[in-house]
């Protein structure tokens, strides 16, 4: 079992998306359908991506920074993945002009999320890429 303490992270979980090999552009998300409300709880978010190089070469911000989680609900809410954690060049691979990356989070903490019923929206993007809106209820 995960718990607060192993989150963020950088590296491939086994609950992980899967980015399908040949794909030169995409970023998927996944998190339980249901999270309980209990203060021992997790509310984990799980992302991949895959980027060519060349859209991080248009700026100088390190690409876990230009990730960017997008949570609807009672609070709607924006905030970058990396944004207040040290950073360092080995999270993400480099290979063949692509930037493969992991990033994985407890929503509760990373939001401040309150801990009580209710649904939420979530989208997650990098540079002008963006996954799929995902739902979780938090019971």
């Amino acid at each position: 079992m995960q718990t607060a303490q192993t989150f963020p992270n950088y590296r491939i979980q086994k609950a992980s998306p899967v980015i399908n090999a040949g794909v030169k552009a995409q970023i998927e998300i996944v998190a339980p359908p249901i999270v309980e409300a209990s203060e021992s709880s997790i509310f984990p978010l799980y992302g991949s991506f895959v980027i060519p190089e060349t859209d991080e070469n248009k700026t100088s911000v390190h690409v876990l920074q230009a990730v960017v989680v997008l949570i609807r609900g009672p609070n709607p809410a924006s905030r970058q993945v990396g944004d207040g954690e040290l950073l360092f060049p080995n999270d993400v691979r480099r290979d063949n002009g692509l930037i493969y990356g992991h990033f994985n989070l407890n929503l509760y903490e990373h939001f401040n999320l309150i801990r009580e019923p209710n649904k939420y929206w979530i989208s997650a993007s990098v540079f002008n890429h963006v996954s799929s809106v995902i739902s979780v209820e938090v019971k």
